[in-house]
């Protein structure tokens, strides 16, 4: 659990209400939750995606891949799928990665509404 906020003295009373029915440990001050880095500068907090993304690409054998300014190379002739399941269920693996970190790190993207 992490436990974080702008006033120290509402987090310490948090914590101290939570560890009297839950074993509590204090491990320092986080840089990493769930896969994603914890950057602060002075006040603000952000999560930055590129540990993660960087962690995904590695996994699944795309770190060393060249970007392009298109989101398609239009040299490549698609070809329908003939059943390759490997091919699929990798293709839903590094979906489900991605879709992580848009929910997670992007909550201004992840829904059709305006965030205020």
């Amino acid at each position: 659990m992490l436990i974080f906020g702008t006033n120290i003295n509402e987090v310490e009373n948090t914590k101290s209400f939570l560890s009297i029915n839950f074993y509590m440990k204090y491990l320092g001050v986080a840089y990493v939750i769930l896969g994603v880095r914890i950057t602060r500068d002075g006040n603000n907090i952000s999560l930055p995606q590129s540990h993660y993304i960087e962690k995904v690409l590695k996994k699944f054998g795309y770190f060393d891949c060249q970007s392009i300014s298109t989101p398609f190379n239009q040299n490549i002739n698609l070809v329908a799928n003939k059943g390759n399941l490997v091919a699929r269920i990798k293709y839903s693996k590094v979906i489900k990665c991605l879709m992580y970190a848009m929910i997670c790190t992007r909550p201004d993207i992840t829904c059709c509404g305006k965030i205020e």
